[in-house]
């Protein structure tokens, strides 16, 4: 099951999406199975990380389907939601953002 897409498509709502994504990762831990409960999911690894971070699932669904922020928004540079080195975060406006975990302005 695509979680997100189904979330973004309004096929479930956020209850049921929480709920979907509950039962696959307690599924995942009964298992003795290495499949991963990312890919029962639908999520890519950038999306299974900011979830990990805490992203609530309709923001990680929206940068799926509009797009992941490219800037750190502590200070304004690049970044790229496919390596490593992001921490997924919300701006004072309660707006999902992406931040380096060794942002430049803060570690000068």
């Amino acid at each position: 099951m695509d979680i997100l897409d189904s979330l973004y498509q309004g096929k479930i709502d956020l209850k049921e999406a929480e709920n979907a994504l509950d039962k696959i990762v307690q599924q995942f831990h009964q298992k003795d199975d290495p499949s991963d409960w990312r890919l029962e999911a639908g999520f890519s690894e950038a999306e299974a990380t900011a979830y990990a971070q805490g992203a609530f699932l309709n923001d990680i669904a929206k940068f799926r389907y509009e797009g992941w922020p490219n800037l750190c928004c502590v200070c304004n540079l690049p970044l790229d939601h496919t390596q490593y080195g992001w921490w997924f975060s919300y701006k004072e406006n309660g707006q999902p953002c992406l931040k380096h975990l060794v942002c430049p302005k803060t570690s000068a």
